[in-house]
């Protein structure tokens, strides 16, 4: 250790002791002084429980029911590369921005061996690409600068273990925080061709096992501009596998995160293991300021749900007013999980606001009658008619249009139109009863005239409040 002790130092005897009385080895006792090398050691028992008894305060105030109160959560561990164990982050005592992270795709299970090993303290078994060597990893890590890393296998627990139900309980707080951990990371290491593996010349971008198509990686690839590559080979990639590399890494970069279209429009593309990880993995790139915890046998449209719930009324009201369909079951005001991950999504968003509750203040039109677009009209907006009474009896029709081919029957409706950004642009064609309105579908009134022609109408009532189901 190279640092002089005498067996009269009780504070140090006592604390290694206790390391062996627990199974632990001098590695583990190692990484718990290492952060202390060059304090006084007569408290250290003291200060080590105090760390620890922090962190669990500040992971158990953090959550509150199904929901993540704040989104910057450090991670419960980290891979301390010198010592070559895995120590709790507040033992670690690190500030985020000088750890390295790894990111990587997972290789099919067939390609898998579970391996038992000392640096998690055996804790878990750690799954690696049939093949590849923890030692190899570590070795590339050092060679590159790291000294603490957080990499998943390791540093988040795996099923598997002697503490099946901690790995639940963990995986509510640690699954939707990952994003932390990369964002403030100093360096991001990327495997693209699987864990340890080196990078082949022809890696295929398109295959459902590649880096650039897991739903997990979707959030990682905003962090590339701090990534180095992992195992890099003289022959590097070749020039097709190149340039699908940078149009992949483009198209999420380049993605507005403030439409929420964009957002699912990428996830589309990307697959996972397990349904519910495509909704878990938005929790980065949609920003909320609380996000909703992990659950592994949740079902995804369950998970989606409650990402719904912490978006906010601005998205909200993307939903309400730029979907085109009634969405599933209880909630017809939005699309579900399955329509939004099967659907051609609306390229606009930002025409409205939804309060807490799923209640909706603008303008209301209680009768109107739609027609014109009940039929399908594939490669071109439709084009219909809207007609209105107003209080003398006097019919009165306008121009309205959509964007999107879904039958609106004709029928008279209540009508609900923004009342933000070019206020009376978007209406939702739907049904009201009571306090209650069950959307149907949406049309759009582009024409500025007739806007302001309808609103000069005794037929539309301003500030209006509905409460959506």
């Amino acid at each position: 250790m190279r640092r002089p002790w005498r067996r009269r130092t009780p504070w140090l005897y006592l604390f290694l002791h206790d390391y062996a009385a627990t199974n632990r080895d001098f590695g583990a006792a190692y990484a718990y002084l290492r952060p202390r090398w060059y304090t006084d050691w007569t408290y250290i028992r003291d200060e080590v429980d105090e760390s620890e008894r922090r962190d669990r305060d500040m992971r158990q105030h953090v959550m509150k029911g199904n929901h993540i109160l704040n989104r910057w959560v450090p991670p419960r561990y980290l891979w301390d590369l010198y010592s070559n164990r895995v120590v709790p982050w507040a033992i670690a005592g690190i500030d985020l921005t000088m750890i390295w992270t790894v990111s990587h795709a997972w290789v099919v299970e067939k390609e898998r061996v579970s391996v038992w090993t000392m640096i998690n303290g055996r804790a878990w078994p750690v799954p690696l690409p049939k093949g590849i060597d923890l030692q190899w990893i570590r070795i590339e890590l050092l060679r590159k600068g790291a000294e603490y890393v957080w990499q998943d296998v390791l540093c988040l627990r795996q099923a598997g273990g002697k503490r099946e139900d901690l790995r639940l309980e963990e995986w509510k707080l640690d699954v939707p925080t990952i994003w932390h951990v990369y964002e403030r990371a100093d360096k991001v290491l990327c495997y693209f061709s699987g864990l340890g593996r080196p990078l082949s010349g022809t890696v295929d971008v398109t295959t459902d096992r590649s880096w650039f198509r897991r739903a997990w990686t979707m959030q990682e690839i905003q962090l590339l501009r701090q990534s180095l590559i992992g195992g890099e080979t003289e022959e590097g990639l070749n020039q097709d596998a190149q340039t699908a590399f940078e149009k992949q890494l483009s198209s999420i970069q380049n993605m507005d995160h403030f439409n929420i279209y964009a957002v699912l429009s990428e996830m589309q593309k990307r697959v996972s293991t397990s349904p519910v990880d495509r909704v878990a993995g938005l929790s980065y790139l949609l920003r909320t300021d609380s996000i909703p915890t992990y659950y592994e046998a949740q079902s995804d449209e369950d998970a989606w749900s409650a990402q719904v719930d912490v978006l906010g009324g601005w998205v909200w009201a993307d939903f309400f007013f730029q979907y085109p369909q009634a969405g599933h079951e209880n909630a017809r005001w939005r699309p579900s999980w399955q329509q939004v991950m099967s659907d051609v999504l609306p390229d606009e968003w930002g025409w409205g606001y939804v309060d807490e509750g799923y209640s909706h203040w603008g303008y209301c039109i209680e009768k109107g009658f739609i027609q014109g677009l009940s039929e399908v009209q594939h490669g071109h907006d439709r084009e219909g008619e809207l007609r209105v009474e107003d209080s003398n009896g006097i019919q009165h029709s306008f121009k309205i249009s959509t964007q999107h081919q879904h039958p609106i029957q004709e029928d008279r409706y209540t009508l609900i139109g923004n009342a933000n950004n070019r206020k009376m642009y978007y209406w939702v064609v739907g049904r009201r009863s009571a306090d209650k309105f069950e959307k149907v579908s949406i049309f759009q009134m582009p024409d500025h005239a007739e806007r302001q022609r309808l609103e000069g109408l005794d037929v539309v009532r301003q500030n209006v409040k509905v409460n959506l189901c």
